[in-house]
């Protein structure tokens, strides 16, 4: 935006309002079948309006990956709910490119998210009664959805392989102890 002229404030304003709007209305996607009513609208108002998000606005307010990670989330929650249910080719695509939107934008998300995601797909195949899942019945090929997740994580992981392979290599060569502590540390916040 600020190459196109906008104000370099203005750019950084909008940039994180997109973000916010985006996040809510994927955690609102996420939700829709989940929940009655408006239960959705207000649960995507309190994604976008959590402590966490406010902090990195209005205290931090350079960490927009960190921020943008916070779209995916719900997205990849939402796509593993979809392939463990019918491992339909958009479904696949969806969670493919929000693994790798995640790990794009922010890998250290995506490392502390990893663990709780697989734990959340291994429910979805095995006791999809207990996630309530929309659309989840009785009969299901379970090698199929299994196969199209990890069809989807795999290639999530090869479209963003450009960004993390690099990072892993050279993250003896990084210095991060400036951007993990003291003012940047949200324990501090």
């Amino acid at each position: 935006l600020n190459v196109a002229g906008v104000d370099l404030l203005v750019a950084i304003k909008l940039t994180q309002t997109l973000g916010m709007a985006v996040a809510g209305l994927a955690l609102w996607a996420w939700l829709r079948d989940r929940l009655p009513g408006a239960g959705p609208l207000f649960g995507a108002i309190a994604y976008i309006l959590a402590p966490f998000h406010l902090v990195n606005v209005y205290v931090r307010g350079d960490s927009l990956s960190e921020f943008y990670a916070f779209v995916f989330f719900p997205l990849i929650l939402l796509g593993i709910e979809r392939v463990s249910i019918q491992a339909r080719g958009r479904d696949v695509t969806l969670l493919a490119f929000s693994v790798a939107g995640l790990i794009v934008t922010h890998n250290v998300s995506a490392m502390l998210f990893a663990p709780f995601c697989a734990l959340y797909a291994l429910m979805a195949m095995a006791a999809p009664q207990l996630l309530a899942l929309p659309g989840a019945t009785g009969s299901r090929r379970v090698g199929r959805e299994l196969g199209g997740l990890l069809l989807a994580v795999g290639s999530g992981l090869a479209l963003s392989a450009w960004f993390w392979i690099p990072a892993l290599a050279e993250a003896s060569g990084a210095q991060l102890g400036d951007q993990s502590t003291g003012f940047f540390s949200f324990a501090n916040h």
